[in-house]
């Protein structure tokens, strides 16, 4: 019953003094088939759930989080084989999404999130332009499009995120849609996302160092 990644039912007796709990009862909920079946996935999965547990306090509730990671893993198992990357895009929308419920997701500053008016100087940072995709770095032309699409930083604390990165999040944020992204674009969006949790958390993920091993 207690498989990777099954939902199960457990009856659990707290331990006293600081003490291990005990594991009673477990009973499987659905009959889910076998992850390892496909390893990609399993490791994406795996991101997953281990961001998830990442982002509990330890025995408090959280009911929406879970619900966001088991619909997260519903879509990354039925996202079609092709086009390719849609299982990286699955994992991608529900990374941010547990990060959201856990409040940890990638903010940007909302300044920096539309049109730059032409009468006032360019901003000293990388900044969004909503109408054309483009990110731009400081006191670019619009233009000179050699120079976009570098490397942006949101505010909070400054961790990097990519172009693709910050676009979805853009996109989960005002509900515009869901992205479709190929795999040389998923990826690296993954991966980001990945960075930007373990720079908050201050530590590696087992999973994601599974993960990029198998990406890699």
């Amino acid at each position: 019953v207690l498989r990777t990644l099954a939902l199960v039912e457990l009856v659990v007796s707290a331990g006293s003094d600081g003490a291990m709990p005990t594991l009673r009862e477990a009973s499987a909920l659905t009959s889910q088939g076998s992850w390892e079946q496909d390893l990609d996935r399993f490791a994406l999965a795996m991101v997953l759930a281990e961001t998830a547990a990442e982002s509990c306090g330890e025995g408090q509730p959280v009911p929406e989080l879970f619900s966001a990671l088991l619909e997260g893993l519903e879509n990354l198992r039925g996202a079609p084989a092709e086009p390719d990357g849609s299982a990286e895009t699955a994992a991608c929308l529900a990374l941010l999404r547990i990060l959201e419920e856990s409040g940890e997701a990638p903010s940007l500053t909302p300044e920096l999130t539309r049109p730059w008016p032409a009468e006032r100087p360019k901003p000293r940072c990388f900044w969004l332009d909503i109408e054309t995709g483009l990110i731009h770095p400081p006191a670019t032309p619009e233009g000179d499009r050699a120079a976009c699409w570098r490397r942006p930083r949101v505010q909070e604390d400054s961790a990097p995120l990519s172009p693709a990165a910050v676009r979805l999040v853009y996109t989960l944020r005002t509900g515009a849609g869901q992205a479709s992204l190929s795999r040389d674009e998923a990826r690296p969006l993954l991966d980001g996302l990945l960075h930007f949790f373990e720079y908050r958390a201050g530590h590696r993920l087992r999973s994601a160092g599974f993960w990029r091993k198998l990406a890699n």
